[in-house]
């Protein structure tokens, strides 16, 4: 046994030996294997090192490349500029010497043939006449001095090297303008060019001709330059109030800028001055906003001792007007009126005018925009102005009606951007009475009799004034219901139905929120409601509407009243309209008996008997005719029955269908 256990130990051994010796190299092997892989990837890094490296060098190099040919480019550029330029500018020298040079040799000859001839007229009149002599050499001196100092204005005439130079600038400009596709950057080089410009004066008088946005900013730069003017800085205050009014609160402000300085630099306009100060004073903030309202205080305190300077902006206005530029000419026109408004009662007339020809303004401004737009239009350029313009409104009553109207309509619009339903309400209350004749026989009175061009805008006048109301939700307000009430009269008036179905149901809603189901209140609405549907012939709407009417007169009135009796004849007469005679006999007897016990009652009155003669007669017309008709009918119905004995003796037809044919004879 023990060599046995000799024998495994030696073999254990020996398994030991050779598996320690198998994982000794194995370990070698990984090692050897791990070092020739990373040996492998430092050389790959290596070499991507070396090609990013590369890279960066042939990058540079095209940079430099790029950098060098724009360079050579531009240079050549304007190298090419340059020399066509002063070709440009020699061709026009010489062309403008040689014209000049043609023209003054033609004078010198003149002047000189002219010389020759006094000197030969001198010779001979030194042997004649003395005193005639001395006479004619004044006169042919005169012309000779005025053929010279015609020869001396064509010299100064002529341009000089400065002029050719700035004429040719102005061509390479001209041309480079061309050359831009976008509006824009078009502009932006004509901002920058002004330098080079030799005519400022024109350029701001175009700009204040067409106004727009980048007019106004050619003026500001204009009066930043130098050239200034108070037509230019009133339209500066305009283009102010129009870029404000859309949202642009910087433009305002550097145009409120511009328009101060040209102010200042024209001596001092107060007017001008209280007006960019004002706006100032509320674009601005914290010590800005005091110092421009200061100024603004002391520029009014200046007004009040003396009387505004207000010529420019009006002559402006005017002609803005012909110009068909409403918006620009009422913005001018409103703020001449909020100066004289700010005075108070100073220049009441002045004031009075001025207010007029912003009404007429406005309202030419709504007849256009009316036309073109409907009612998808706004006074968005005078937003910010209602407080002022009712307290305009409300200082010059005696103003005519269609100034009254445009300033009324620009009231009504700003309500509505203000959310100020009480101006909304009186203001198109204000407008019924302009739009509509008033008098006792109103509610007859037809779109013919209204006068003027508030005729044709009268239409259009309703639908803003039903609009707004909308849009502040009036019209379900207890204070709309008499304005809902006059426009629904209105729109039948002129004969616009569906306008006044709209309106009409629009009151019966007001009603009946406003006093319930239950209130005499909400029977007017309901009956102006039935008389426009039937207008519209729309007689099942008709009876919709009387059936509830009669509904609420059952609440509101005993089982008996004239009220009622009415409704009901209504509905009699509704429903024999419709061929309903059931319903029309139904209702009808029950007017009958209900008036006949009023009157047994001793509750009668004209209007009762009235409706009672009304139903009586409508009862016997309908009696009369149904036994027209029956007696019509009785020859029919007996030819008929003698050719149905003939037809069944000769038992050509049974006679169940012999019947059934008698029981199709029309009956009314």
């Amino acid at each position: 046994m023990n060599g046995l256990e000799n024998i495994l130990l030696y073999v254990s051994l020996a398994l030991a030996a050779a598996g320690l010796a198998f994982s000794t190299y194995l370990y070698i092997d990984q090692q050897k294997r791990q070092a020739f892989g990373e040996n492998n990837r430092n050389k790959s890094m290596d070499q991507l090192n070396n090609e990013i490296a590369s890279l960066k060098r042939e990058h540079a190099h095209l940079t430099e490349t790029v950098s060098r040919f724009r360079a050579q480019s531009l240079a050549g550029i304007t190298e090419a500029i340059n020399e066509r330029e002063k070709e440009l500018g020699l061709s026009l020298k010489e062309s403008l010497d040689d014209a000049y040079k043609a023209d003054l040799a033609l004078v010198t000859r003149e002047l000189d043939l002219a010389l020759e001839a006094i000197v030969e007229r001198l010779g001979r009149l030194e042997k004649m006449e003395p005193r005639d002599a001395a006479y004619d050499a004044r006169a042919d001196l005169a012309i000779l001095g005025r053929k010279i100092d015609q020869v001396e204005a064509m010299s100064t005439g002529f341009a000089t090297a400065k002029d050719l130079k700035n004429l040719a600038s102005a061509q390479v400009i001209d041309r480079f303008l061309n050359a831009l596709d976008d509006p824009e950057e078009r502009f932006k080089c004509l901002l920058a060019s002004f330098d080079s410009i030799s005519d400022n004066a024109t350029l701001g008088k175009l700009a204040v001709a067409y106004p727009g946005k980048n007019s106004w900013i050619i003026l500001k730069e204009l009066s930043d330059h130098g050239v200034v003017s108070d037509v230019a800085a009133w339209a500066m205050v305009a283009g102010a109030r129009l870029c404000a009014a859309r949202g642009d609160q910087k433009m305002a402000a550097h145009l409120y800028h511009g328009a101060r300085h040209s102010f200042i630099t024209c001596g001092g306009n107060q007017d001008g001055l209280w007006v960019v100060n004002t706006a100032l004073s509320k674009l601005s903030e914290g010590a800005a906003a005091e110092s421009h309202s200061q100024d603004a205080m002391a520029n009014i305190f200046a007004l009040k001792s003396n009387s505004p300077q207000s010529a420019a902006p009006l002559q402006l206005a005017e002609f803005y007007q012909k110009e068909d530029r409403p918006e620009v000419a009422a913005i001018l026109l409103t703020v001449v009126s909020e100066i004289y408004y700010e005075l108070d009662s100073l220049a009441y007339q002045a004031c009075l005018r001025v207010v007029s020809s912003l009404g007429q303004s406005l309202l030419n401004f709504y007849q256009g925009r009316s036309k073109s737009a409907g009612s998808d239009f706004s006074f968005d350029f005078l937003s910010g102005s209602l407080p002022q313009l009712k307290g305009i409104y409300g200082r010059c009553p005696s103003l005519d009606r269609e100034a009254k109207a445009g300033l009324l309509l620009a009231i009504l619009y700003l309500s509505r951007t203000a959310r100020d339903g009480d101006s909304a309400l009186l203001a198109g209350s204000t407008l019924m009475d302009l739009c509509q004749p008033q008098g006792p026989d109103h509610s007859e009175a037809m779109a013919d009799d209204f006068a003027g061009r508030l005729f044709t805008l009268a239409p259009s006048v309703f639908e803003s004034i039903l609009s707004t109301l909308d849009s502040l939700e009036l019209t379900r307000k207890k204070q709309s219901m008499p304005l809902l009430d006059r426009l629904t009269a209105a729109f039948m008036d002129i004969n616009s139905l569906t306008r006044a179905s709209s309106c009409g149901a629009k009151l019966v809603d007001c009603a009946l929120e406003s006093y319930g189901d239950a209130s005499a209140e909400t029977v007017g609405p309901i009956v102006t409601l039935a008389a426009i549907y039937r207008r519209m012939e729309r007689l099942d709407l008709v009876e919709e509407c009387f059936r509830q009417v009669l509904e609420i007169q059952y609440k509101v009135y005993s089982s008996e009243s004239e009220e009622i009796v009415e409704t009901m004849l209504s509905l009699s007469e509704t429903c024999r309209a419709q061929n309903d005679v059931g319903e029309a006999d139904i209702f009808l007897e029950s007017a009958i008996e209900t008036a006949e016990e009023l009157s047994s009652s001793g509750k009668g009155s004209d209007k009762l008997t009235a409706l009672l003669s009304r139903a009586r007669s409508v009862r016997d017309s309908a009696a009369d005719k149904s036994a027209a008709t029956e007696s019509a009918l009785i020859p029919a119905q007996s030819s008929a029955g003698g050719k149905k004995k003939g037809k069944k003796n000769n038992g050509s037809r049974p006679e169940q269908e012999q019947e059934q044919e008698q029981e199709q004879v029309p009956t009314i």
